[in-house]
C-alpha cells in the first residue's frame, strides 16, 4: 500500500448517464384509466346489488315485528322498536344505494370522457424493440 501510481477503478464518480425510461404516451394513459373506471364501475354495480338485497332483507324483518301479535304491554314496546329498528337500516341502506348510484353516474361520465380523448389521442406508436428477434 504504498503511494505509486493510482489505478483506473470500475466505480467512476464523474456524471453518468442513467437510463431514462420510455416516455408515456398520452393514449396508453388514458386507456389504463379508462379500465380503472371500468373496474370501479363494477366494484360499484355490485355494492348497489348487495345493499338492494340488505334492503330486503330490512323490510322484510321490519314487517315480520309488525306483524308480531305480543301479549304484554312490554312485548308490544319491543316489537315496535324492532320495527322501527329494521326500518331505520332499512332507509340508512337506501341513502348508501343512493350514493352509490351517483357514484355510478359519475363513473360513466368520466368513462365517457376518457373514451373521447382516447379517440381523438394519437395512435401508438409501436415498440420495434419487442419486434425485433433476440438471437
Amino acid at each position: 500500500r504504498g503511494v505509486g501510481p493510482r489505478r483506473a477503478s470500475a466505480v467512476s464518480f464523474g456524471p453518468r448517464r442513467v437510463p431514462m425510461p420510455r416516455p408515456c404516451r398520452v393514449r396508453q394513459v388514458l386507456e389504463v384509466e379508462v379500465a380503472d373506471v371500468k373496474q370501479r364501475l363494477q366494484c360499484h354495480r355490485a355494492r348497489v346489488r348487495h345493499l338492494e338485497v340488505e334492503i330486503g332483507r330490512a323490510q322484510g324483518r321490519a314487517e315480520l315485528w309488525r306483524g308480531a301479535a305480543p301479549v304484554s304491554r312490554d312485548d308490544r314496546v319491543q316489537a315496535m322498536e324492532r320495527e322501527l329498528a329494521f326500518l331505520e337500516q332499512a332507509a340508512r341502506l337506501r341513502d348508501r344505494l343512493d350514493e352509490q348510484r351517483r357514484a355510478i353516474d359519475r363513473l360513466r361520465f368520466l368513462q365517457e370522457a376518457l373514451q373521447a380523448r382516447v379517440a381523438e389521442a394519437p395512435p401508438r406508436e409501436r415498440d420495434f424493440a419487442a419486434d425485433v428477434p433476440v438471437s
